[in-house]
C-alpha cells in the first residue's frame, strides 16, 4: 500500500475558483461555499473569501474539523488565510496562486500552489499533505 493520492483527498482548485468568478477581473471581493458530498451524501463544507481588492490579496478558508475517531462535540473551528500572487501568463492574461503556508519538519514551505489539499484539518500544498498521484503506487 502506497501514501494517500491527491484523487483521494479533499481540495481546493484555483482554477475551479476562477471558473466561478471568485477572482473578478479588475480585483474585490467575493465570498461564498463550498459543500463536499460522498455517495449522494454531504460530508463536509468550507467557506471561502477571496480578496484581491488591495496590494495584499489573499483567500481565507473558514470551517469546522475533527479526526473521524473523536466525537461530533469535538468540532475545531478553523479560520485561516492564504497569500494570493497573480502571475502573467506568456500569451496574454495571468494566473492566481495562494503560497502554502503549513510548515514541514519545521520549516515555512511557501511553496506556490494552484491547489491546496485538505491534511489533518489543514491546506497546504501536495508536498506538505504527504500525497502522491495515483499512478506512482502502481506496479509496473
Amino acid at each position: 500500500m502506497g501514501r494517500d493520492t491527491t484523487a483521494s483527498s479533499r481540495r481546493i482548485e484555483l482554477s475551479w475558483l476562477r471558473k466561478h468568478n471568485y477572482f473578478p477581473s479588475g480585483g474585490g471581493f467575493r465570498s461564498g461555499n463550498i459543500q463536499w458530498s460522498q455517495n449522494g451524501e454531504p460530508n463536509g463544507n468550507i467557506n471561502i473569501t477571496v480578496d484581491t481588492s488591495n496590494d495584499s490579496p489573499e483567500i481565507s478558508f473558514n470551517y469546522k474539523s475533527k479526526n473521524y475517531w473523536e466525537s461530533d462535540d469535538e468540532w475545531k473551528p478553523m479560520n485561516y488565510s492564504f497569500r494570493l500572487e497573480k502571475l502573467p501568463c506568456r500569451y496574454g492574461g495571468f494566473k492566481w496562486f495562494a503560497r502554502c503556508g503549513l510548515s514541514r519538519g519545521g520549516v515555512y514551505c511557501g511553496r506556490r500552489v494552484r491547489i491546496l489539499y485538505n491534511v489533518n484539518g489543514y491546506y497546504g500544498c501536495r508536498t506538505c499533505a504527504n500525497l502522491t498521484y495515483e499512478s506512482c503506487n502502481e506496479g509496473k
